[in-house]
């Protein structure tokens, strides 16, 4: 039993950072580099001048 829940454990970490860590950063750093222009979002204009400064 405690063997199982060991493997469920690991299993689980290994998913959590693979999942939730290693692919958004791969596909960030893919987008950064495709659209370098174009990634980091966008200056909005209006009656006031431009947002963020």
């Amino acid at each position: 039993m405690k063997r199982l829940i060991r493997q469920a454990l690991v299993l689980f970490a290994a998913l959590t950072i693979v999942c939730g860590v290693l692919y958004p950063a791969v596909v960030t750093l893919i987008a950064e580099a495709a659209f370098q222009n174009k990634a980091n979002g966008s200056i909005i204009e209006g009656n006031k001048g431009r947002f963020p400064k």
